[in-house]
This record gives C-alpha cells, structure tokens and sequence, in this order.
C-alpha cells in the first residue's frame, strides 16, 4: 500500500488560525440543515425517541467521540491494512465479498472469523497503528462533520475523543484539514478497555455520567458504555453495521451526522 509519510514536525506547528466558517443551524431539534451548500433531512424518529430526547436537553453537556469510523473515513483503510496484516501475522485475508458481512459481526466474532490468536492482538494493532501513520494525510472527514462538531461547539457543549488508535494520528489528522473544536483527545492502549477509560475521564473531568453520551459506531463502544454506565449513541456510517447496532439496544441510533444536531445541551 502505497501512502505519503507524513512530516511530524509540519503537523504539530500547523498554523491553526484557518477557522470553520459555521453555517447557522437553528437552536432547536433540527428537521432540516443547510450544510456545505446542501440541504440534509434528519429523520430523526422523533416519535420513538422522544422520551429520551427529553432527556438529552436536561442533563447533556459532553459529547465523547470515538475516532475511527465515528468522525474519520477509515474503513476502507483498515479492511486494506488487515488483509496486509494478514500476510504478515499469517490470518485469514478478507474478500471484497465478505465485507458487509463482517459489518455485522462482533469485535470478538470477526477475531473468530479471521483466526487470529488473541496473545497477538496486542503485536497486530500495534503493526496497524504504524500502517495507520504512514497513510493518515489520505483519510478524509465522514461527510459534512467539520460543520457539524462546530456547531455543536458553538451551541456550548464540551467535546472530547475517545479512541483506540494513536493520539499522534488522531492530533495529525485534526491538524490536517483545521478541526479545533476538540478539548481533549484520550487514547485506550486495549482493545476491549473503553469502559475504564470512560470511567478514568469521568472523574479527572468531575463530569456525572448523566451529563455524557459517547458517540461510536461499533459494538465494543456500546458494551463499554452500558458497562459504565453512560448513554450512547451509535453512528450507522462506521464499522458495525445498523441491525447489530440496534439488537444491542443503544440510547440512540443515528442513520446520518445531521442527526447528531437534534443533541441538546442542558440548561
């Protein structure tokens, strides 16, 4: 896989005075939002998320974010990255085929599928967080979310990240295309370790974990908050796919970033 290495030391003194030009969303829910020049309907489901809506509007102050899938478009490289990983550690490669379905798997059932020992998990994502590096001036925003997490910014909610890849990517790619609506950004050095370092957040920040919700899009985030617990809301355009998401019963469902504007903060 051919990818530009990135210069560490441009990324890290990036000038940082290029600022969103944020569009004027409205204040409440939104059922319609002019982004990019684009006209996006939120189907919000309002009907069936109500009660919880009301909810979000009391108590929401902080919106943690996982990285991977959630606000970068990394999918495509990390299923590229896996299948060369698989020649060098020696798993089973994935077929374009076999894509979608692995969409609907587990964190736990895809290392099944694949064969892979779970005493080299560590070596692997370590391996692929290196890989990650070489190629993170290549990966682009999900759609339309620069605008989004400015607004929600402006609107007066603290945003964080929460993820498992490196915080030198993480920090690279904010830099590279001038997202700085970000507090804090966190990493979790395991796999399956989200739930701790919720906790750990919580109470270096002093937050009440009604005031969070955590925003991602795979089956481990869920399971990491409900171990908190905290809300989630559970992102479709990432990794895990919409039915495995729901069958795990998260707080919200979002089909499309707009959605994330009928967030509310408390007052």
């Amino acid at each position: 896989m051919a990818c530009r290495q990135l210069d560490i030391a441009n990324y890290f003194n990036t000038d940082t005075s290029v600022r969103h030009n944020k569009s004027s969303f409205p204040g409440s829910a939104v059922d319609e939002c002019e982004l990019s020049g684009l006209t996006r309907i939120v189907h919000a489901d309002r009907d069936e998320e109500a009660a919880k809506d009301d909810g979000v509007r009391q108590t929401t102050k902080v919106l943690l974010f996982d990285f991977d899938g959630t606000l970068a478009d990394t999918r495509g490289l990390a299923f590229r990255i896996l299948n060369e990983l698989a020649e060098e550690f020696h798993f089973r490669s994935l077929l374009d085929a076999e894509l979608q379905e692995v969409r609907n798997m587990t964190m736990q059932q895809l290392i099944r599928f694949l064969g892979i020992s779970r005493w080299r998990i560590p070596m692997i994502a370590r391996r692929g967080l290196v890989k990650f590096q070489e190629c993170i001036t290549e990966i682009e925003p999900i759609a339309e979310m620069p605008q989004i997490l400015a607004e929600l910014k402006s609107r007066g909610f603290h945003l964080g990240i929460l993820t498992s890849n490196s915080e030198w990517s993480v920090t690279a790619f904010l830099n590279h295309h001038h997202i700085e609506c970000f507090e804090f950004i966190s990493t979790s050095s395991k796999l399956f370790g989200k739930s701790r370092d919720i906790r750990r957040l919580i109470k270096e920040h002093a937050w009440r974990k009604e005031e969070v919700i955590y925003i991602g899009d795979e089956t481990r985030d869920i399971e990491a908050t409900q171990a908190v617990p905290i809300r989630m809301a559970a992102v479709t355009w990432g990794y895990n796919s919409a039915p495995i998401l729901a069958s795990m019963d998260p707080d919200f469902i979002f089909h499309h970033p707009t959605q994330l504007l009928s967030l509310q903060l408390s007052t």
